[in-house]
């Protein structure tokens, strides 16, 4: 009798932990803005290459020409599936401009979010992160059907407001704000 009553509460406490567990980040879409590397192409024309270091700053650069972006919405409104899209956008006197074909634009279908095992280095065990691999890619450099093998992207979260979430992605703690519909 006992053991089925503790089997009973430890079911109910592990049904209570993935309820409150899918409500800690809130369901909607989140736009945020990562810096693509960028390549000279002519005197003053800058477009999206891999042959360059990457640009860490993303917020103070928005009104700089030769800065590229990919615009990145993460949309959280699935059950079980996160949807990432990556799309290459710049600025130009402060006004955004969205890329034809330079850049890549980038779908990871299907991501989750997980947790850091007990194996994980110990300032990261137990914390939520976001991963996913890529399904789509379009104007991407690569194999014959145009998306990369083994293409992940991962985000940690670092902190979840009402209304933006913080990742740490490799360009540093970024901020992603909630879109209206």
């Amino acid at each position: 009798m006992k053991v089925s009553i503790r089997l009973i509460s430890l079911f109910c406490l592990v049904l209570v932990y993935q309820i409150c567990d899918g409500q800690v980040i809130p369901r909607g879409k989140y736009v945020g803005y990562e810096s693509i590397w960028v390549s000279k192409g002519a005197v003053s024309y800058f477009f999206p290459g891999i042959y360059t270091k990457k640009q860490t700053d993303t917020t103070a650069s928005f009104g700089h020409s030769n800065k590229w972006f990919h615009e990145v919405t993460i949309d959280f409104t699935a059950d079980s599936c996160i949807k990432i899209t990556k799309v290459p956008i710049y600025f130009m006197g402060g006004i955004k401009h969205y890329s034809d074909s330079l850049g890549g634009f980038l779908t990871y279908g299907c991501s989750k979010t997980m947790y850091y095992s007990r194996q994980a280095p110990e300032n990261k065990r137990g914390k939520k992160f976001i991963f996913g691999s890529l399904t789509t890619g379009k104007y991407l450099k690569g194999a014959g059907s145009g998306v990369p093998r083994y293409k992940y992207v991962k985000y940690d979260v670092e902190s979840v407001s009402d209304g933006e979430i913080r990742l740490r992605t490799e360009f540093g703690v970024l901020e992603y704000k909630r879109k209206e519909d």
